[in-house]
C-alpha cells in the first residue's frame, strides 16, 4: 500500500475564521453580548458551527466558544501607575530574607538593563510620539525576564497611559465588544501563546487586528514561548496527492496574521559577559541580586534562578512525597504529549498511579491526592509553586477541580522525560477525563508518532466525537499508514465521522481523495473505487470545490468519462452564491488562475492601480499557502497576466511570510533569473529566516561552490549548526568535492559538540566501515570492532537525537546482538522515530514475516510490547 505521510500538526482548538479576503469585523464581534447567548449544542460542548461555504477552498472551520448562560463582565482598563508588577504576572525572586526583606512575599529585585530592553522602549516610544497602534512581540523561553522587561518598558515610557488586562481570550473579545479598547490604552497579553491557543483564541487575534487596524494610539503587548511562536505562525502543511498540493485548514489564521504585523524582540536565554559584570556590580547593592548571583551555575541561569526555576524543577525531579512527584510528573507528562487546557483533578488523579512503585500504591493515606496537591501548591523559596490554581475567568477566585502547571516545568521538565511512554492508565485518564477535543487529538498524534497505534485509534475517535474536525483526517492517516482503512467496519467508521465532521466538506475530501488514491494501485479491492466515488461526492455535496476535480480523476483512472458531470456541477456552484463569499479582489484571481480573460485584463488593472483593493490581495496572499504558488502562474500563462501575477508575488513576499518568499524564489529561479532569486533569499535571510539561507546554499552549490563554501564556513563560526547540517547532508551524495567539504564540515561541527552533526557523522562513518568490511569478507554483516570514533560520536549524539537510537541498533544488529538492537530500537520507537518500528519488528521474529507484519500493523501496547490486533 501506498505511504501517505504528512507533517504533524500542531494547532490549537477549533477556533473561527472569516472568509478568503473578507474585512475582520464579523470574526472579532461574532459573540453573543447579551445577558443569554444563543448558542447551539452539541455533544460536551458548546459550539457554534458555521455553514459549509462553497466559496472557501479551505472549507469550515469550527467555532466553539464557551459562554455561560449569564455573560461575565470583561476586565476593565486602569492607569499604568495603578498595576504592579505581581498584579502584571511578573515572575517573583527568591527573597534574600523573607521574614524581614517582604511583608506580602513578593520581592522585585534591581533590574538590570539590557540591549533588548533599550529596543522595547525605542519601540513603545515610537508608538507614543508616532501616536499609531502596534503589536510589540517579547519572546523568550520561561523565566527569561519577558515580562519584567515589558513591565518596566511601560512603566517608563507609557505611564500616562490606561492598561487594560484580559486574563483569556473570551474576557478579550468582551473588552473589543464593550468598547474598553480606547486610545492611549497599553493591551498587556502576558503569555500570549495560551490565550491564542484558546477556544476564542481566533476572535481575540481579530479583535486585536482590528484595534491595530484602526490605527490610533494604543500598544499591544505580547510574551510569548519561542516554540509557540513558531506554532502560531507557521502555515498548516498542505495535503499532498499525486505531487498536487491542497491547502488544509488554517486554524490559526488570524492570529497569525496578527503576529506577522510585527517583529519580535526576543530576550536571551543567557547574559552575555558585560551584562554579567554590570549584575556583579548591582549584586554588591541588592541582596536578592546577591544571593541570586552566589547561586548561579551559569550565565543562561541567571533570570531562571532569580525566579527559583531551577529549584522547581529540583522539587519535581527530588521530590520529599512520592505522591506529589507522581501527581506532578502526570502533569508534565500531559503537557508534553498535547493536553493544552487546564488539568483536570479527576485526571490527575487517575493518572498519578502509573507513576507509583507498588509499595507505595499499597501503603498510600486515604487522602494522598490531598497530600500531593497541597506538595505542588506549595511556594518554593516564597516565589513560585509547581502547580497553580486557575483563577475564574473574569471573577473571583479559583475554578474548581482543575489545575496549572508552572510555566518554568512545562518547558524544561519534559526534556527529562523524552523517550518515556506513559503506562495505560494514563492514557485511559486522558479519555476519561478530556480537557477538549483538540487536546485528544494533539495526544492522539503523539501516540501514533510512538506507534502507540490502538491508543492513537481510541484517542482521534473519542476526539471527533467531541467535536474536533481534524480528528477525522488523523485518524485516516492512522488507518492509511497501518492498512486498516481496508478493513470494511473501520472505514465506514471513519466515512461516517467524516460526515458528521461539519468542515464543509474538508474531512470527505480528504478521506475520498485517500481512498480514490489507494483504489488506483495495482491489486486494489474493485469495490474501493466505487465508495471513494460516492464519499467524494458528498463532499461535493458538502460544498468543498477541491473535490469536483478529485471526483474527475478518479473517473478518468476507472475509464469513466466524467466531463459533463463535472461541467454541470462547475455551473451549478457558479450559479449559487456562497454562503461566505469571497471579496470582488479575491474572487477576481480566483477566476484569473482559471483562464477567464475578463478576469486576467481585471486583475492587471486592480495591481496596476495598487491602493486598498491591491493591499487586500497582499494580505490574502500572505494568509494562504496555496494562492499563489508557482502551479498558479503555469495556469495564467495562457492567459497572460504574468507580470502582474509577479508584482504581487512580490508585494506578499514583502510581508515576510516565507511560502510566498519561497515561490517568488523558485518562480525567478524557475524563468532564469538566478541573481534575482538569490537576492530575494537573502534578502529574507537578513530578516532572520534560517529556511531562506538553506534554500540559497543549495542552489549556490550547484552553481558557484567558492561563495556557497564561503556562507557555510560563516554560519559554522556563527554556531549555526543546525542550518548548516540541512545544507551539507544532501552534499554526502553528490561529486567527490562535495562529499569531501561536507565530511569536513560535519567534523568540525561534531569537534564543537553539535549534536545533529556529530549524528550525522557517525552515521557516515559506519555505513562507510560497513561497506569497507563486507568488501574484505564478502558477507553482509560487519567484522570487528566498531571504530572508536563512532562509539564517542554516538554517545555524545544520544540524549539529543532520536535517530541515534536507530543507528545504535544498527550497529548492535550487524554485530549478531539482537536483544541489545532489540532495546535500541524500542528506544528509538518511544521517542517518535516510527521509521523503526519494521526493524524492531525485525529484530522481534527474524524469522516469521507475519508476525513481523502484525507488528507494523498493530504497533505497540503502552509497555512497548507487541500489540494485538485492534
Amino acid at each position: 500500500m501506498k505511504r501517505r505521510l504528512r507533517q504533524d500538526r500542531a494547532s490549537g482548538s477549533p477556533a473561527s475564521a472569516a472568509p478568503p479576503g473578507a474585512g475582520l469585523a464579523d470574526a472579532a464581534t461574532e459573540q453573543p453580548t447579551s445577558e443569554t447567548a444563543a448558542i447551539s449544542i452539541e455533544g460536551d460542548a458548546n459550539r457554534v458551527v458555521g455553514p459549509g461555504s462553497s466559496g472557501n477552498m479551505l472549507g469550515d472551520i469550527n467555532v466553539k466558544v464557551h459562554l455561560p448562560a449569564k455573560v461575565v463582565p470583561p476586565d476593565r482598563p486602569r492607569p499604568v501607575p495603578l498595576w504592579d508588577a505581581y498584579q502584571l504576572n511578573v515572575h517573583a525572586a527568591v527573597p534574600w530574607n523573607p521574614p524581614l526583606h517582604s511583608t506580602d512575599g513578593f520581592v522585585l529585585p534591581t533590574f538590570v538593563r539590557r540591549p533588548h530592553d533599550d529596543e522595547l522602549r525605542r519601540r513603545l516610544g515610537a508608538i507614543k510620539t508616532g501616536g499609531r497602534a502596534e503589536l510589540v512581540v517579547v519572546r523568550g523561553g520561561s523565566c527569561v525576564g519577558k515580562t519584567r522587561a515589558a513591565y518596566e518598558a511601560v512603566r517608563e515610557c507609557l505611564a500616562d497611559w490606561q492598561l487594560l488586562y484580559p486574563k483569556s481570550a473570551q474576557s478579550l473579545v468582551l473588552a473589543h465588544q464593550a468598547g474598553l479598547l480606547a486610545d492611549h490604552t497599553v493591551l498587556w497579553l502576558d503569555n500570549a501563546h495560551q490565550l491564542f491557543f484558546e477556544p476564542e483564541g481566533e476572535q481575540a487575534a481579530a479583535a486585536v487586528r482590528r484595534l491595530l487596524e484602526n490605527g490610533r494610539p494604543s500598544a499591544v503587548i505580547a510574551t510569548m514561548w519561542p516554540e509557540e511562536y513558531r506554532l502560531l505562525t507557521d502555515h498548516p502543511a498542505p495535503v499532498t496527492n499525486d505531487d498536487e498540493q491542497r491547502p488544509r485548514p488554517d486554524p490559526h489564521r488570524h492570529t497569525r496574521d496578527l503576529l506577522r504585523t510585527s517583529p519580535p524582540i526576543t530576550i536571551p536565554d543567557a547574559f552575555t559577559e558585560p551584562e554579567m559584570a554590570e549584575l556583579r556590580r548591582l549584586a554588591r547593592l541588592d541582596p536578592t541580586l546577591r544571593v541570586a548571583f552566589d547561586s548561579i551555575a551559569a550565565p543562561n541561569e541567571v533570570t531562571q534562578t532569580l525566579a527559583a526555576g531551577p529549584e522547581l524543577l529540583d522539587r519535581w525531579a527530588n521530590a520529599t512525597n512520592p505522591y506529589g512527584r507522581a501527581v506532578l510528573t502526570a502533569a508534565i507528562d500531559a503537557r508534553r504529549l498535547g493536553m493544552r487546557s487546564v488539568l483536570p483533578a479527576g485526571f490527575l488523579r487517575a493518572a498519578a498511579p502509573v507513576y507509583l512503585s507498588d509499595q507505595a500504591r499499597t501503603k498510600c493515606p486515604e487522602d494522598w491526592f490531598d497530600q500531593a496537591v497541597a506538595y505542588g501548591l506549595e511556594e518554593v523559596r516564597a516565589v513560585a509553586s509547581a502547580l497553580r490554581l486557575v483563577p475564574r475567568p473574569g471573577g473571583m477566585g479559583a475554578q474548581p477541580g482543575v489545575f496549572d502547571l508552572a510555566d518554568y516545568l512545562e518547558e524544561h521538565a519534559p526534556w527529562q522525560r523524552r523517550g518515556e511512554v506513559p503506562a495505560a492508565p494514563f492514557w485511559e485518564s486522558a479519555l476519561a477525563h478530556p480537557g477538549s477535543g483538540a487536546d485528544l487529538e494533539r495526544m492522539g498524534t503523539q501516540a501514533f508518532s510512538k506507534s502507540r497505534y490502538r491508543w492513537a485509534e481510541r484517542l482521534y475517535l473519542r476526539a471527533a466525537e467531541l467535536g474536533c474536525a481534524p480528528a477525522v483526517e488523523s485518524l485516516c492517516h492512522l488507518y492509511t499508514e497501518t492498512g486498516h482503512i481496508l478493513v470494511e467496519a473501520k472505514r465506514d467508521r471513519l466515512i461516517e465521522l467524516a460526515r458528521d465532521a461539519g468542515d464543509g466538506g474538508y474531512s470527505l475530501w480528504y478521506v475520498g481523495t485517500t481512498l480514490a488514491s489507494i483504489a488506483t494501485e495495482p491489486g486494489s479491492e474493485a469495490r474501493l473505487a466505487a465508495v471513494a466515488g460516492e464519499v467524494l461526492l458528498e463532499a461535493i455535496a458538502a460544498g468543498h470545490r477541491d473535490a469536483v476535480r478529485a471526483f474527475e480523476d478518479l473517473c478518468g483512472h476507472q475509464g469513466v468519462d466524467a466531463t459533463a458531470f463535472v461541467r454541470h456541477i462547475e455551473q451549478e456552484q457558479a450559479a449559487e452564491p456562497p454562503s461566505q463569499p469571497l471579496s470582488p479582489e479575491v474572487a477576481v484571481i480566483e477566476a484569473a488562475s482559471h483562464g477567464d480573460t475578463e478576469a486576467v485584463a481585471a486583475f492587471e488593472e486592480l495591481v496596476a492601480e495598487g491602493g486598498r483593493r491591491f493591499r487586500v490581495l497582499v494580505q490574502y496572499g500572505a494568509a494562504n499557502r496555496s494562492f499563489l504558488a508557482v502551479g498558479w502562474s503555469m495556469r495564467i500563462r495562457r492567459t497572460g497576466g504574468l507580470r502582474a501575477f509577479e508584482m504581487l508575488l512580490r508585494a506578499v513576499a514583502d510581508t515576510g511570510a516565507w511560502h510566498a518568499v519561497s515561490d517568488l524564489a523558485a518562480y525567478l529561479y524557475q524563468t532564469g533569473r538566478d541573481d534575482e532569486a538569490e537576492q530575494v533569499l537573502t534578502n529574507a535571510w537578513a530578516q532572520g529566516n534560517e529556511d531562506a539561507w538553506v534554500v540559497l546554499c543549495n542552489h549556490l552549490f550547484s552553481s558557484d561552490f567558492a561563495k556557497a563554501r564561503s556562507l557555510v564556513e560563516q554560519a559554522c563560526r556563527e554556531h549555526r549548526g543546525t542550518s548548516v547540517v540541512r545544507v551539507v547532508k544532501p552534499l554526502l551524495v553528490r561529486r567527490s568535492e562535495l562529499v569531501r567539504f561536507a565530511e569536513e564540515t560535519l567534523q568540525r561541527l561534531a569537534d564543537d559538540g553539535d549534536p545533529q552533526a556529530q549524528f550525522e557523522l557517525a552515521k557516515l562513518l559506519f555505513f562507510r566501515w560497513c561497506d569497507q568490511s563486507r568488501n574484505r569478507t564478502g558477507e553482509a554483516s560487519c567484522a570487528g570492532e566498531v571504530p572508536a570514533q563512532i562509539n564517542r560520536l554516538l554517545e555524545a549524539a544520544l540524549p539529543h537525537i532520536s535517530q541515534a537510537y536507530w543507528l545504535m541498533g544498527q550497529i548492535s544488529e550487524a554485530r549478531g546482538d539482537l536483544p541489545a538492537a532489540q532495546g535500541w530500537y524500542r528506544g528509538a520507537v518511544d521517542r517518535g522515530d516510527s521509521e523503526s518500528l519494521p526493524l524492531l519488528a525485525r529484530v522481534l521474529h527474524p524469522l516469521s514475516d507475519d508476525a513481523q507484519q502484525q507488528v507494523i500493523s498493530m504497533g505497540l501496547e503502552a509497555d512497548g510490547t507487541p500489540s494485538l490486533p485492534w
